[in-house]
């Protein structure tokens, strides 16, 4: 019997090293270990170790994880009350749950086949996947609701926003079976892209920008000392004002965004907070800077982009025009983002002092 155990462990390796052997002709990098992969190798952090195996292996380079190769290289809207009670347990609802994601649970999307495995106690009490599930659930039903509102209000010939849009074009299409997937669960689906993928990015970018100002004070009067020279005193930023020259507002192949922004080749300060970086010789803003990735490139681009540039200018805007961003004393946070976090840099816990500007 323990003969023919042994006989069957050697053909499932031997059969695994067949299965996970590298393909020829792929770029140089790390294999590591049948099933696994290179995954008990790397770093907490993945782009720590893309870093690493960059330098030892140039731009493009692979490295296996699970099995699968990985090339690495270079119309009117809502209006939430913030004050309103149910928006601000929805607000953190959605940012616990990204939170959270970014956790152990998020193993189980590299080893997706371990799923019906681990046990459901593991996965509540290591993982939280309960606690996921339910502040998920809190944020559908919050989404739902906004949808009902919306039905009940609905005016087909004064369309106010997308989900009114969305809700008049089912209608319109009801019997083609070409539209048989839409439907207000879509739609919530939808929404809840656009709080996952959008509002909360770019709300983590301002929570960033917070911080960051005020520890480089001497940054924020330059870019201060712009907005006073083109936006007209008394009046908030606009769109508009983007176009005056304000210069500091603006196999599976993943691309390495994280060191793109730290390659020596394309910034003056690579380790370094400051304007300077994208900034000519004359003092002038360098637009489609190279190696600047900030939404990533090809299929795998942000749709969000223009929107989100869009708000950030208008909030930042608004906000160092009006306000002086300072640092409470004793405070010394680190500029580096949760240690447990691993896609999204998820900004550390700290305080900022507003003081109107004289």
């Amino acid at each position: 019997m323990i003969v023919e155990i042994l006989i069957l462990f050697i053909a499932v390796y031997l059969l695994n090293l067949w299965i996970n052997r590298k393909p020829e002709n792929l770029p140089p990098g790390e294999w590591g270990l049948p099933v696994v992969g290179y995954l008990p190798f790397m770093d907490r952090k993945m782009t720590k170790t893309f870093e690493k195996l960059q330098k030892k292996y140039g731009k493009i380079f692979t490295s296996c994880i699970f099995g699968g190769s990985t090339m690495a290289n270079k119309q009117k809207i809502d209006i939430f009350d913030v004050n309103d009670k149910e928006v601000k347990v929805f607000a953190k609802n959605v940012n616990d749950n990204i939170e959270d994601m970014e956790g152990p649970l998020s193993l189980l999307g590299f080893f997706p086949w371990m799923v019906p495995l681990v046990p459901k106690y593991v996965k509540d009490k290591w993982m939280h996947e309960t606690r996921i599930e339910e502040k998920r659930e809190e944020v559908m039903d919050f989404l739902r609701k906004f949808i009902k509102e919306h039905r009940e209000s609905l005016d087909k010939k004064n369309p106010r926003n997308y989900i009114d849009k969305y809700l008049i074009e089912c209608d319109e299409q009801k019997g083609n079976s070409e539209y048989d997937y839409w439907g207000e669960e879509d739609l919530l689906s939808n929404i809840l892209d656009f709080f996952m993928a959008g509002s909360e990015t770019t709300s983590s970018t301002i929570r960033w920008f917070f911080l960051y100002m005020s520890r480089f004070p001497d940054v924020q009067k330059r870019v201060q000392k712009e907005i006073d020279e083109i936006v007209p005193k008394g009046q908030l930023p606009s769109l508009h004002d983007k176009e005056k020259s304000i210069n500091f507002l603006g196999s599976v192949v993943i691309t390495n965004i994280e060191t793109c922004h730290k390659n020596p080749l394309h910034w003056k300060h690579p380790n370094t907070f400051s304007i300077d970086n994208f900034l000519d010789d004359e003092g002038e803003l360098i637009k489609n800077k190279e190696g600047y990735l900030p939404f990533s490139l090809g299929r795998r681009q942000c749709l969000g982009e223009s929107l989100a540039k869009m708000e950030l200018f208008i909030f930042i805007g608004a906000i160092l025009q009006n306000f002086e961003i300072l640092e409470p004393k004793g405070q010394n946070v680190k500029l580096e983002p949760l240690e447990h976090t691993n896609i999204i840099n998820l900004v550390p816990n700290f305080k900022v002092i507003l003081q109107n500007r004289i």
